[in-house]
């Protein structure tokens, strides 16, 4: 009777130095508001860097390349909480980052205060990083919980639009993707490994751009 050797199961994912911090839960003394917008078409866009104007521009092309056919599901995040104008937008040239130098705790923190007769998602927040987004094609998304513990979990650029208001993407689905992401190195709509995710990422963000 041949003996078949069991194969042993595949390593473990071990993530870089640079994506280490990206793993690990961040508890807060935030809460979101009392607002039931969860399934807001709109979901806010921050920007903590100095990143150059023409790059944001060229990463919200790539998030939404025709908004005559469909919207921009991201309210890139200012002071006067006019989420309506998401559906179209282009940043002049000397347009500077409102939250410049600020921490995704104090993101949420603001969107907590802002009025609940606003209809935009509190709980989920995307994030523009200048070395995820120029290296790996990637944007950065956010999820406060209810006892105020945020996490992270990357999602390739391009597809990112279709997150907002989807009712089929609830926390269970984060709990999901949060896993996958710290187990196995998985980036939202990015393929089976991250190797393969920052291919694909940094190919989508020169495609779009170009």
């Amino acid at each position: 009777m041949p003996y078949f050797q069991q194969r042993p199961p595949p390593p473990r994912f071990k993530h870089g130095v640079e994506t280490v911090p990206l793993t690990k839960p961040i508890q807060t003394n935030v809460r979101p508001n009392a607002s039931k917008h969860w399934d807001a078409s709109h979901w806010a866009l921050f920007v903590f860097e100095d990143i150059p104007v023409e790059t944001i521009n060229k990463a919200i092309h790539a998030i939404c390349p025709d908004p005559q056919d469909d919207d921009l599901n991201y309210w890139l995040a200012d002071h006067t909480h006019n989420v309506a104008e998401a559906s179209s937008l282009v940043l002049p040239p000397t347009w500077t980052p409102p939250f410049l130098g600020q921490s995704i705790e104090q993101a949420f923190a603001f969107l907590a205060d802002i009025p609940e007769d606003i209809t935009l998602n509190r709980e989920y927040i995307a994030v523009l990083d200048k070395h995820f987004l120029e290296g790996n094609g990637w944007v950065l998304i956010y999820h406060l919980d209810g006892e105020g513990v945020i996490t992270c979990v990357p999602c390739v650029l391009e597809l990112c639009n279709m997150l907002p208001g989807n009712v089929n993407f609830h926390e269970g689905t984060w709990k999901t993707d949060l896993e996958d992401w710290k187990d196995r190195g998985n980036v939202m709509f990015g393929g089976e490994r991250m190797e393969k995710s920052r291919v694909l990422g940094r190919q989508t963000l020169e495609e779009t751009t170009s």
